[in-house]
Formats: C-alpha cells, structure tokens, sequence
C-alpha cells in the first residue's frame, strides 16, 4: 500500500479529476516515486486482465462499468474519498459530503441533459446495458420507499447517474429508452433532494426530469417530473405557480398511458393547489376527477407514479385541512392512519391533524399526534417542513405550556 501523499502528485490528481480509470491506473504505474515504473503486464495481472487489455484502457475511452472500476479501485488501494463512485460498503455521507453529492449530482445530470438531445437520434446496439440501468433505477426507487433517511441514496444516486451519463455521452445502447430512465433516476434525485428541503435543487432536477422525458417523447414520465416540480410551489408558498406547472402536466398527462394514473395524480395535487389559494369550488372539480382513479380496473403503477386509489384519503384530508374544514379533515386523516403508510405519509398525515386538532381547539388531539409525528420528523425533512406548517395553528390554542413546548420541539427540527 501506498502512503496518502502518492495521491497528491499531479498526474494522478489529473487523471481522477477527468474521471478516466484508464488514466489512473497509467499514471498509477508511472509514479515518480517509484525506482522504475511498474510494467503493464504486473499491473494487469493484479486487476485480473491481460498486458493488451490494459493498453487499450489506459489510451482507450473512460470504462463505466462500476464494478470492474470497484474492483480496480480496491484492488490498487485508492482512497474513497478521491474517487467519483462510491466504494460498496465504505461510510455514509455526512451532512458536509451530501451538499458535495448534491452538486456533483446536478454537475453530472446537467450535462448528461445537455447532449442528450443530440444522442436521441443515434441508435446503437447494448440494450442489454440500458436494460439493466432501467432495473437499477427501478431498484433505488425502492430502496427509496423503504429507506427513513433518504439521504443515504444520495452516493449511489450519484454513481448510478454517472453510469447513466456515460451512455448518453457514448451512445451506448438505444437511447430513447435511456432518456425515460434518465428522466426517471432524475425525478427520484429530486424526491431525495425534496425530502431534505432542498427545494431550489429538487426543482432543478424536476427540471431536467421533464426535458429528458420530453425528448424520450414520454407523456406520462413528462407529466409526473411536473407535478413534482408543482410540490415544489407549494411546499414554498407558490399556489398560483403550481398550478401553472400542473395546467400544463395536465395537458400533458392526456397524451400519456391510459391505463397509468398519472392524469388523476396531476388532478389531485392540482386539488391540494386550489386549496392553498383558497379556491374551493375549483379544489373540488379537480377532486372529482382525481376520484376517476377508481374507476381504472388496476392502477398499474411503478417507482416513478405511485398515485392510487389507497392515497385518496390522506389526500382529500390534506385538502380539507387547507380549506378549514376540520371535521370532515378528521374523518378523512383518521381513516388515512388506519392504512398502511410509509413513515413520509403518516407524518404528513399527523402535521395535519395536529392542524386540524388546534383548529378545533382539542389539545388533547394536538399533543396525541404530536408525540407521534416528531420521531418521524427525525428522519425526513419532508416531515418537518409540514410539521412546521402547523405552527400557526398552535399559536390558536394561546398559552397552554404542553402545547407551547410541542410548538418549541416543531421549531427546532432542522431543515
């Protein structure tokens, strides 16, 4: 093993700067440091390849497959902090390595956007690549809605982008196909980003979901990178905004998939956007159709759209609390709890009825749920920021001390 100051030199600096293994490895064998450089042959022995193999990595294209750069990475010692990708196993993040994957993310997502437009014309062979990226993809999004802190998808969000990027870059495989999963790892990037509320970078990645999905001529992804962008507006105060953007996912969403769900899902949030300006009667005509949902033999949905008829009652309960109408809010939230939820759902769920119990003046009500939300609130952001949201409420119920200190422990969660 090498000391920490080998990785200094510039050669190998600029070589894991351009992302290039081929580079590294090269730069690798020739360190000054070294009595005489290491020969191609030693070196491919040890990573499990032949001399002429390592020739052409090393002046070749930048290699994409993770596990073959994992296994070159560990198998030559480099340190996981100077890498692009994420060493299986190796520490999660902390708050100061999330704001770097954050903007390495949007970095790599960016420019993949940029030339994806040019690439979606070119079909090449490697379906089998853009097959298994779209399992990948389908992977995370699972990961996604089983994991409380979401956060920790952040570095293999990053390394799986990375990976999507390199496709479009190279025009690996049949790249419509690769735009929607493009489109689809985008959207779940902005999920992560949202639950920590990272409003400005969810609503970036929204952004390049729905180009991608535009370009993979995808009316139903389009429509639902959208309507996450419409949350977007309406966790930071922008009613009029969001229902902008779902106007226009709406137009979108009637050209997608009949059978998916995704035009009643953009009718539903567009009910929680009339709500939040204070229109009832066009809250409830959106209602009204979001309600069409069971009217589909099998809401046939996936990672991306998880819109179904088990989330109406948490929906129509969250609306009603907007529009002031507790006790039919309580009916509905209650009946909401009573479902089975992820821990994301059940506290938005309990920060409205903690609204709903202070506007009906039930302390007890406030200070049951309460005690039941603020662990929630621990691991989602997303919780928190509704959680937040009930504040106002509270102030209603004047100078109660149990309620003033459930009001403290609501203003010291972070953000």
């Amino acid at each position: 093993m090498v000391p920490p100051s080998f990785w200094q030199h510039p050669s190998l600096q600029k070589a894991l700067a351009a992302r290039h293994m081929g580079q590294v490895i090269a730069a690798y064998r020739r360190h000054p440091a070294r009595a005489a450089p290491l020969s191609q042959e030693v070196v491919a022995g040890w990573i499990g390849l032949t001399q002429s193999q390592l020739s052409r990595i090393e002046t070749g294209g930048s290699v994409q497959d993770l596990d073959r750069l994992v296994h070159w990475a560990r198998t030559l010692h480099i340190p996981p902090k100077r890498l692009w990708f994420t060493l299986p196993g190796s520490p999660i993040a902390d708050g100061e390595n999330d704001a770097v994957y954050r903007r390495d993310i949007l970095r790599v997502a960016g420019v993949a956007a940029a030339i994806a437009p040019l690439s979606s014309a070119v079909t090449v062979t490697g379906s089998a690549t853009c097959a298994a990226l779209s399992r990948g993809t389908a992977a995370l999004w699972q990961r996604f809605a089983a994991t409380a802190d979401k956060q920790t998808l952040l570095p293999p969000l990053h390394d799986h982008l990375l990976m999507i990027a390199g496709v479009l870059r190279d025009a690996i495989g049949e790249t419509t196909p690769m735009l929607a999963t493009f489109s689809e790892a985008l959207q779940l990037t902005g999920e992560v980003f949202f639950d920590a509320c990272r409003y400005e970078e969810a609503a970036h990645a929204y952004a390049l979901a729905t180009s991608a999905a535009a370009d993979a001529a995808d009316a139903d992804r389009q429509a639902c990178a959208m309507v996450r962008h419409g949350y977007v507006c309406l966790y930071t105060g922008r009613p009029r905004d969001a229902l902008a953007v779902l106007d226009a996912a709406g137009r979108v969403a009637a050209q997608g998939d009949r059978q998916l769900t995704t035009r009643f899902w953009v009718a539903s949030v567009a009910a929680q956007a009339h709500a939040a300006a204070g229109d009832g009667p066009s809250c409830r005509r959106a209602w009204e159709c979001a309600g069409e949902v069971l009217r589909l033999p099998v809401a046939r949905n996936t990672g991306w759209l998880r819109f179904d008829g088990s989330r109406l009652a948490e929906e129509r309960g969250a609306w009603q609390t907007r529009l002031g109408h507790h006790a039919a809010a309580a009916a509905s939230l209650t009946a909401a709890l009573n479902q089975p939820l992820s821990a994301r759902r059940r506290g938005a769920v309990l920060a409205d009825l903690i609204t709903v119990g202070a506007g009906r003046g039930d302390i007890d009500q406030v200070l049951a749920h309460a005690s039941a939300a603020l662990p929630l609130a621990a691991g989602s952001g997303a919780v928190a920021s509704r959680l937040r949201s009930a504040r106002p409420a509270l102030r209603q119920l004047g100078a109660d001390r149990r309620v003033a200190e459930v009001d403290a422990q609501i203003a010291a969660l972070s953000t």
